[in-house]
């Protein structure tokens, strides 16, 4: 099963876990917003 193992950089995932968290950050802010609106 060493076929599925894929080398990735480093760099690669932290810029994917960097882009996913922004993702969530502005999704969370406005529907923080709205639900204090509600």
């Amino acid at each position: 099963m060493s076929g599925l193992v894929v080398h990735v950089e480093p760099r690669s995932v932290i810029a994917v876990l960097g882009l996913a968290a922004d993702a969530v950050r502005e999704l969370s802010r406005p529907a923080r917003r709205w639900a204090f609106r509600r």
